[in-house]
């Protein structure tokens, strides 16, 4: 669940009376509400197919630095959007074995965190790639991992083809 809305549950809950009269926990009541719940992908989570869903948001590079999707097409955020840089963008994570995953940022749904479940990233951010597959600006922007220069440094150290001309921005920026 996303912390920005749990602690205005938790006041509702004080404020409200439950904790005290209804004598309910505060999970219990945060469950009888309606409220979005982020979605946290675990090891050997299966799709319907049964393939791993991290899987699907899997990009890999050619020698070239071009992007490509699990099947084999080029990597484009053009339909993509995120909260802070709205819409052409998405969120990425590499892990610390060097695999990106990248999807549309859904609040209160898909962050970051996301594609790990929690667990710890060599790298995170925004970006945006064209039609073709060449990611064209990275980002550090994330809530959760707090990234910086630090992590975009481990970014290409683990994926040394991406390509050499795209903008790498470690404090990231509202981009236009």
């Amino acid at each position: 669940r996303a912390g920005f809305l749990l602690s205005k549950k938790y006041e509702t809950w004080i404020q409200g009376g439950s904790a005290t009269h209804a004598k309910s926990t505060f999970w219990d009541f945060a469950d009888t509400e309606a409220m979005d719940k982020v979605l946290f992908i675990k090891e050997g989570d299966l799709d319907g197919h049964g393939l791993p869903v991290r899987e699907c948001y899997r990009v890999t590079f050619d020698a070239r630095g071009f992007a490509f999707n699990n099947d084999g097409t080029p990597f484009t955020t053009r339909h993509m959007q995120t909260a802070h840089s709205g819409n052409g963008w998405g969120v990425f994570v590499v892990d610390p074995n060097g695999k990106l995953y990248a999807r549309s940022h859904q609040v209160g749904y898909f962050h970051h965190s996301t594609f790990l479940a929690g667990r710890p990233v060599a790298a995170a951010g925004e970006l945006l790639s064209d039609d073709t597959g060449k990611i064209r600006i990275i980002t550090a922007k994330t809530g959760h991992y707090k990234a910086g220069i630090e992590e975009m440094i481990r970014l290409v150290t683990l994926i040394p083809d991406l390509p050499g001309d795209a903008l790498i921005l470690p404090d990231f920026v509202k981009m236009a």
